[in-house]
């Protein structure tokens, strides 16, 4: 019979109804916490490889061109020696210098040329294939994760819309929204549970006059600490002022028995009196 009538009590209801509603504030400020942790970003697909064109052919011709003659040019006369003796005999090339030389740099030309087309070739029709592949797969496991990290996110914020509607259904219109928030809900708990408050109008006055209170317990306190502040402060300038007061005192005294031993040294010398004859 004795918690029958505790739990129809008006008081116990109201407790428990701010206990609820606490429970629903926690749990819709948890879901807000843990809001960081849903938005992970997503991974960017990579570009998938494009096939080399002239631009790259050309890029290729022009720098085994230049290592021809620079870096790989020991290679480069091993190769003109082996090609060109048995095709341009030394006499006719005496006789043809002009026409000797455009060969012999031409030659070098023509093999870069060739070799560019070569790697050009080899890439598009065997790398080609493999990095378009790699790319392809790579991009699907990425698609799967932002997909995933997607329907997480939009999940957790289902429960948190959810929560808040929940939240907002339970708080209606009996609790002052401006006050729905965990510490003045807990506040309002516990001042219907000690009987320092009734219904929800005196325990939220009582929340506003403890916030007041404590403001101005706070002011105060920032008061005394610039006081004690402003007194620390004084207290060092004049430990500074006596203590330059001191050191100017000492300065004065040593320049005064400084100045006193000469003169005392002076008197001590014997002194020679000049009598004038007459």
């Amino acid at each position: 019979m004795e918690n029958l009538q505790g739990h129809s009590d008006p008081r116990t209801a109201l407790v428990s109804k701010l206990n609820s509603l606490h429970k629903g504030l926690q749990r819709v400020e948890d879901l807000k916490r843990q809001k960081v942790a849903w938005a992970r970003p997503d991974q960017p697909l990579a570009p998938l490889p494009e096939k080399w064109g002239v631009l790259a052919f050309l890029v290729w011709a022009v720098v085994l061109t230049v290592a021809s003659f620079t870096v790989a040019h020991p290679v480069t006369d091993v190769i003109l020696k082996a090609v060109l003796t048995p095709l341009m005999p030394l006499e006719w090339a005496e006789a043809n210098v002009g026409t000797a030389i455009v060969i012999m740099l031409a030659i070098p030309v023509i093999l870069s040329a060739g070799l560019a087309l070569l790697i050009t070739v080899l890439r598009n029709k065997l790398l080609l294939p493999w990095q378009y592949s790699r790319t392809v797969r790579s991009n699907q496991d990425r698609q799967a994760h932002n997909e995933a990290n997607s329907r997480e996110f939009w999940k957790n914020y289902g429960s948190l819309a959810a929560a808040e509607s929940d939240l907002a259904a339970e708080a209606g219109t009996w609790y002052p929204q401006a006050y729905l928030h965990e510490d003045a809900v807990a506040f309002c708990a516990l001042a219907v549970k000690n009987h320092r408050a009734n219904d929800i109008t005196a325990a939220i006055n009582l929340y506003e006059a403890e916030l007041q209170h404590a403001a101005l317990l706070d002011e105060q306190e920032r008061t005394r600490a610039l006081m004690l502040w402003d007194s620390m402060e004084n207290a060092a300038n004049a430990r500074a002022t006596t203590d330059a007061i001191r050191q100017e005192g000492a300065r004065t005294r040593a320049a005064y028995d400084a100045n006193a031993a000469r003169v005392s040294e002076q008197l001590r010398k014997p002194q020679t009196v000049y009598v004038k004859k007459r």
